[in-house]
């Protein structure tokens, strides 16, 4: 892991990739919690001289530019915090930006539009990833939720610039190697997300380290699908059907739940009904896991002693907070990528496998 020190950042212009993705409600941040914890690597290169440029997404507009993910709100929410200006930026790339860039001096902030305006964001666009480097001299990285991703801001832009890990990332690292080097047994993960091929490293990995790992999320259905469950959601592509159908033929400790959050349409609106596998009708979409095969998971296994669960639904953590409370378990909750690590700090990646 390379060293951020001040020789690398003063007086150089900086693009610090930040996670600012935070939940909004009625176009109000109701958790700021992944703002505050880049602050101290966004005050420390302000404070030796650097001209930082921050760099975030902010929902999935899908290459479109949509009012309603600007980052503005985020940029003044952030001032706030700080107690200093930031500039708004444009772009994220472009002629606008650049000269913003120029006329900026050392020491001062300025955070650039959403990064997925540009469909070159999301498609690790080369070009894009050259236009976002212009005029910069150091990438730093702190967006540590969404390392895991091949983003032209996450991954292409380190073929042009020297690239470093900012201070929450170098924690994260360092918090996942107590743990994953000597993890306390029995040790269990609950992995989350939509798509199982975003996830195929994380459980390759983890699959020799946990004793058991639920499959949680809206990839659920690609595994049911795979264990001859009769669902015919068009949300699932065949592709993943495969990713799932190998994953359990692969590992012997992959367990899928006995109870899911279901609907019958994804949207704002739509309502969530709990079932067992069982009731499931084949027009059921399913949202994520359900709390039985959470309670199964913790209350049958009174020696657990780890465990990672990425990605969980609100109504999910409070089940697992329940039991926490009771066992009396010390938890570090996550800043930024839905993590609860149990009996650890908070993890991205160690040793170059990717694990979230």
């Amino acid at each position: 892991m390379k060293a951020l020190t001040k020789s690398v950042v003063s007086n150089k212009t900086v693009l610090l990739r930040v996670d600012f993705n935070v939940p909004m409600f009625n176009g109000r941040i109701v958790d700021d919690s992944k703002i505050v914890a880049s602050i101290p690597t966004i005050l420390w290169l302000k404070e030796n001289g650097a001209k930082t440029i921050l760099c975030s997404h902010l929902g999935r507009p899908y290459g479109q530019r949509k009012r309603t993910l600007e980052i503005e709100k985020v940029r003044l929410h952030l001032e706030n915090l700080i107690k200093v200006p930031v500039v708004k930026g444009f772009g994220p790339t472009g002629s606008k930006t650049v000269n913003i860039i120029k006329r900026m001096g050392p020491s001062e902030l300025c955070l650039l539009e959403n990064v997925r305006f540009d469909k070159g964001e999301e498609t690790n666009d080369d070009s894009f990833a050259r236009n976002l480097s212009d005029h910069i001299d150091v990438y730093i990285n702190d967006a540590f939720g969404t390392t895991h991703r091949a983003h032209a801001s996450i991954e292409a832009i380190t073929k042009y610039l020297p690239a470093y890990p900012g201070f929450l990332m170098q924690k994260e690292i360092k918090s996942l190697n107590k743990v994953v080097t000597a993890p306390k047994k029995p040790f269990v993960a609950i992995i989350g997300g939509a798509k199982i091929a975003d996830k195929i490293r994380v459980i390759d990995n983890l699959s020799v380290l946990c004793d058991s790992i639920l499959i949680g999320g809206g990839m659920i259905t690609a595994f049911f699908i795979a264990s001859k469950k009769a669902i015919t959601s068009t949300l699932i592509e065949k592709g993943e059907v495969n990713i799932a159908t190998r994953i359990l033929k692969s590992y012997q400790n992959i367990e899928l739940p006995s109870d899911v959050i279901t609907s019958k349409t994804i949207s704002q609106s739509s309502t969530g009904i709990l079932k067992s596998y069982d009731e499931l009708e084949s027009d059921d979409l399913i949202v994520d896991i359900g709390p039985l095969a959470i309670f199964f998971i913790f209350y049958t296994r009174g020696d657990l002693q780890s465990a990672i669960l990425p990605f969980m639904v609100a109504t999910i953590i409070a089940v697992l907070f329940s039991y926490i409370m009771e066992k009396k378990i010390p938890v570090m909750p996550s800043i930024g990528a839905g993590i609860i690590l149990i009996f650890g700090g908070l993890s991205l990646y160690f040793d170059n496998k990717i694990f979230i």
